[in-house]
């Protein structure tokens, strides 16, 4: 379930605060609700981690490798070195992981020394397992960041992918507006749902006649799974989505949010405070997230003779 369309939003917004009539030199552009959007959700998504809400937990299977004693947090955790649970298997099977209890959290790095490891200590975006396996699987539970909001840029008209490796791109110019890849140096592919069909694609230029992008070397390695098709949007920024995948009583914060940032940034002084209204909101939304049920790592086995 997500909410509507970022610039469906932003037109709701806008809409509300009779601030429809805008253009190049007047009015308000979209980038000042753009940066908003992502503001707000920045903030809601502090505010239920505060509330120990959660809801943005995942689950993530990293191979154990023979005696390395270090591994990388996910690139995708909201808060680098904020881990949830890390899990160990010694064979790597889901009934390893249900036989486990989570390991311990370290305040300091131990010796390197080889066993089954029963706890583990973080620091500078790396955890440390102690002692260390040579063999097994990891499953690391943590907070995943949320795309950052952003809207359709440009509707892709040709994509070259080679082996993995995005050669080519090229959009409809007509369907970009103002300059928007001038100001980046990544882009996000959407579907028309705001799913993210390819993240952290680099690129060094953009060709605002033919809607051509530019990109270092022999071009962008896509991950597994990713897609360039073509009708899909481009996007700015290296994680960015035009539906935040949020639940829909969220958007009457998102609106409300949109419309305070405006009226500050019509009036002549500025405000810090939190608006008594949307505080509110944020609490009730922690209320809803907090009452569902969360992910539990241990599955009760079902057996046929019951």
């Amino acid at each position: 379930m997500t909410l509507l369309r970022n610039d469906l939003l932003i037109k709701k917004a806008r809409r509300r605060t009779t601030n429809q009539d805008y253009g190049d030199d007047y009015g308000l552009e979209d980038e000042l609700f753009i940066d908003a959007l992502v503001a707000a959700q920045d903030e809601l998504q502090q505010f239920l981690i505060d509330q120990q809400c959660e809801p943005f937990a995942v689950f993530k299977d990293i191979p154990v490798v023979p005696s390395q004693a270090e591994y990388e947090i996910p690139a995708d955790a909201y808060v680098q070195n904020m881990i949830y649970d890390i899990y160990y298997s010694r064979d790597g099977t889901e009934r390893g992981f249900n036989n486990e209890a989570p390991l311990a959290v370290s305040q300091f790095r131990r010796y390197d020394d080889l066993g089954i490891p029963w706890e583990y200590y973080v620091n500078n975006n790396l955890f440390y397992p102690w002692p260390i396996p040579t063999a097994g699987m990891w499953r690391m539970r943590y907070e995943r960041a949320l795309d950052k909001p952003d809207i359709r840029r440009g509707t892709i008209t040709s994509a070259t992918v080679s082996s993995g490796v995005l050669t080519a791109l090229s959009v409809d110019v007509l369907t970009v507006n103002g300059t928007p890849f001038s100001e980046t140096e990544y882009i996000s592919i959407n579907d028309s749902r705001g799913n993210v069909l390819a993240r952290n694609i680099q690129i060094i230029g953009y060709n605002e006649t033919t809607g051509a992008f530019t990109f270092p070397g022999a071009g962008v390695a896509l991950e597994s799974g990713e897609t360039v098709p073509v009708g899909a949007y481009v996007c700015k920024g290296a994680r960015a989505t035009t539906h935040m995948k949020l639940q829909p009583f969220c958007e009457a914060y998102f609106v409300k949010y949109l419309q305070e940032e405006t009226l500050i940034s019509q009036s002549s002084t500025d405000s810090s405070d939190t608006n008594p209204q949307l505080l509110r909101m944020l609490e009730k939304i922690a209320e809803a997230y907090n009452q569902t049920p969360g992910n539990k790592i241990r599955i009760p086995e079902m057996r046929g003779d019951y």
